[in-house]
């Protein structure tokens, strides 16, 4: 056992009866994310993965649609900069998780970009982890709900890469 281990623990033995773990989660992750100008955990993007770990774990006492979309977006940050850490399934963890609390049909019609960006970001780096599957199924969703070709390209771009990584392809 680590220190910090028995610290956990501890505060998951003390909450009572009337307060979940989720809902102190989600307290913890609204507060990480309320200090925007505080440095909580060493870096921002510490502080962005903590509030984002948070969220996840407290997420079934999320009643705002507003607070869900934000926890969708947060993930989604928490995503690039992972990636920009060359941390490919961190990166994934975060966007699966956005995907997860995104809700499908209502998502891509009331916030388009946001849903359009997360999906197009799993699928390239679901495919940079080589989670071939996924990454073709985020790439359809991706043809198919995009309401441009622009839009439509990085899930063409995935779906290739996929097919001639299967040697399905051939250029």
């Amino acid at each position: 056992w680590f220190t910090h281990d028995l610290v956990q623990q501890h505060l998951y033995s003390r909450i009572s009866d009337d307060h979940s773990t989720s809902s102190v989660h989600l307290k913890v992750a609204r507060a990480i994310h309320s200090s925007e100008t505080t440095i909580l955990f060493g870096s921002k993007a510490e502080d962005l993965f903590a509030a984002a770990n948070h969220y996840h774990m407290g997420k079934s006492e999320i009643v705002s649609e507003q607070e869900r979309i934000l926890v969708v977006g947060l993930n989604l940050q928490a995503s690039i900069s992972a990636k920009h850490n060359f941390s490919f399934r961190a990166a994934a963890i975060f966007l699966e998780r956005a995907m997860s609390t995104m809700h499908d049909h209502q998502d891509w019609s009331e916030c388009y970009a946001l849903s359009l960006e997360v999906y197009s970001s799993a699928a390239e780096v679901l495919f940079s982890c080589g989670d071939l599957h996924k990454s073709m199924e985020c790439a359809e969703e991706v043809i198919q709900r995009a309401g441009s070709i622009e839009d439509k390209l990085r899930g063409y771009f995935v779906k290739i890469d996929v097919l001639t990584s299967e040697r399905r392809f051939s250029t």
